[in-house]
C-alpha cells in the first residue's frame, strides 16, 4: 500500500466508499483532525489536538466524564466540564426513609436529619386509642359531665357510708341501715362501764380520755344525761351531732378501745317520742365484743352458762335444777325464761371467698350481723348478708377482705 508523505487535494471532489482505518484502540503519536474505527465499541473517533472525541455524541474516550449525586435541597450549578455524558448517563438521587411510628402521647416534634426522602403516601401512625391508654388518667382529672351519665346498668362500689351533701351518693348499707331505723353517728373511742362525773378527762373502760375525745354515756344513774359526749377538762358537752333530740333518736355507734367494751356496736332502744335532757336514754349492745358474762353461781364457758354451787344443795340435773329434794325449775321454764334474750355467735372470716356461708346455729332469722376488722383500731365495715336459714346467713363483700376479719352474730 503506498504511503503518502503529502497532502491529496482531491479539488473537492466526493470521496467515495472510503473506509475509516478500524483498530482496536487510539493510534499513538496522533494529530490534530486524525480519525479512526474504534473496532471494540464500533464508534468513530477524532482527535482535536488534546483528546479523542466520539463521533457519534458519546463520552469522550479520554478522560471519561464524571456524573455526580444530587442531594436534596442542592443548588442549580451551571458546570464548566468539557466533556460530553453518555446519553445513558443517570444522575443517581437520595433514597427512601423509613418512617418512624408515632406510639406515645405528647411526643414533641423534630425536624430530623436524615438525607432520605418520605414517598407521598406515608403515614406516621398514632398512639392505640383504646381503654387501657387512659388507664392511669384518674376521674377527678376529667371534666365534669354536662349531660346525664349513663352507667349501663353498671354498679358503683366502695361508696363513702355516710353522704355528706343533700345532693351526695351513698352506699346500700347507709339505705338499709336508715330502713333499719338505725342513725348511725360517728365512732367513739370509748363507752362507759358505769356512773361517771360528766367533767374533767379521767379513766374509762381502762383508757385515760383525751380532749376531744368522743364518749359514748350510757351507765349513769341519772339516765337522762345518757348520750354522746366530747371529753374535755372542764364540764362535757353533747356532741353537736347527737345535741338535739330528733338526732338522737335511733341512732347507732361503734366503740373504738376499752379494755372490755373495745369493738362493740350500741344502739338507742328508747322509743319515741324523746326529749333530750329529760327522756330516760337506754341503750343495747348489738355487734360485737362480749355480750355475756357470768354472774352470781354462774360460769360461762364459750356461749354455755353453767351453775355452780358453794356446796351439795344444788343438783343440776339434764333436765331439771334440785334444790336438796325439790325440783325448782326445769329445762323447759329455763327455756321460756330466756326466750327474747340475745345470743351470741362469733366467728372469723376467711375474708377471700365471697359469698361465705356462717353457720351460726342461733335457730332464728331474726338476727344482727356486724363484721369488723380483729386488728387495731378494730374498725367495723359494711357488707351486704342475708339470713338464708334460720341457723345460717350468707355473707358478701367486693372487694375481698382479706385474713383477719370476724363476724358476729345476734339473734
Amino acid at each position: 500500500m503506498p504511503t503518502f508523505y503529502g497532502a491529496v487535494d482531491l479539488a473537492k471532489n466526493e470521496l467515495r466508499n472510503v473506509v475509516f482505518q478500524n483498530l482496536g484502540s487510539a493510534p499513538s503519536t496522533p494529530v490534530k483532525g486524525q480519525a479512526y474505527m474504534n473496532s471494540a465499541d464500533n464508534t468513530l473517533y477524532w482527535y482535536d489536538g488534546s483528546q479523542w472525541i466520539a463521533a457519534k455524541g458519546g463520552a469522550g474516550a479520554v478522560p471519561a466524564d464524571t456524573v455526580t449525586t444530587q442531594a436534596v435541597g442542592d443548588t442549580a450549578v451551571p458546570g464548566s466540564s468539557a466533556l460530553y455524558s453518555r446519553g445513558d448517563h443517570k444522575h443517581a438521587r437520595e433514597g427512601f426513609g423509613v418512617v418512624t411510628a408515632e406510639t406515645t402521647f405528647g411526643s414533641a416534634s423534630n425536624n430530623g436529619s436524615a438525607v432520605t426522602v418520605s414517598r407521598s403516601d406515608h403515614v406516621h401512625g398514632n398512639p392505640v386509642h383504646d381503654a387501657a391508654a387512659h388507664s392511669a388518667i384518674p376521674l377527678s382529672s376529667l371534666a365534669i359531665p354536662t349531660v346525664d351519665l349513663n352507667l349501663n346498668n353498671r354498679q358503683i362500689s366502695n361508696l363513702n357510708l355516710i353522704p355528706v351533701n343533700g345532693g351526695d351518693a351513698t352506699s346500700k348499707s347507709y339505705v338499709d341501715n336508715l330502713i333499719a331505723g338505725l342513725s348511725w353517728k360517728d365512732s367513739c373511742r370509748i363507752a362507759t362501764t358505769a356512773n361517771i362525773t360528766l367533767s374533767g378527762n379521767q379513766s374509762i373502760d381502762g383508757v385515760t380520755t383525751n380532749t376531744g375525745d368522743r364518749v359514748l354515756v350510757k351507765n349513769q344513774t341519772t339516765a337522762s344525761t345518757n348520750g354522746i359526749y366530747l371529753a374535755g377538762t372542764g364540764a362535757w358537752a353533747r356532741a353537736t351531732d347527737v345535741d338535739t333530740s330528733a338526732e338522737v333518736s335511733g341512732l347507732a355507734v361503734y366503740i373504738e378501745e376499752g379494755t372490755t367494751l373495745n369493738g362493740t356496736a350500741w344502739t338507742l332502744t328508747t322509743d319515741p317520742p324523746i326529749t333530750l335532757g329529760s327522756t330516760n336514754l337506754s341503750f343495747a349492745q348489738f355487734g360485737g365484743g362480749t355480750t355475756y358474762i357470768g354472774g352470781a353461781g354462774l360460769t360461762l364457758t364459750g356461749a354455755t352458762f353453767d351453775i355452780v354451787a358453794a356446796d351439795s344443795s344444788i343438783t343440776v340435773n339434764p333436765d331439771n335444777i334440785a334444790v336438796n329434794t325439790g325440783i325448782i325449775a326445769t329445762v323447759a321454764s329455763l327455756t321460756a325464761a330466756v326466750t327474747g334474750m340475745a345470743k351470741k355467735f362469733a366467728a372469723a372470716l376467711t375474708g377471700t371467698s365471697s359469698p361465705e356461708t356462717v353457720t351460726h346455729n342461733l335457730n332464728t332469722r331474726d338476727i344482727a350481723l356486724t363484721v369488723y376488722n380483729g386488728a387495731t383500731p378494730y374498725t367495723a365495715v359494711e357488707v351486704d348478708w342475708d339470713a338464708t336459714t334460720v341457723n345460717t346467713a350468707v355473707v358478701r363483700y367486693n372487694p375481698n377482705l382479706g385474713s383477719g376479719y370476724r363476724v358476729v352474730v345476734f339473734g
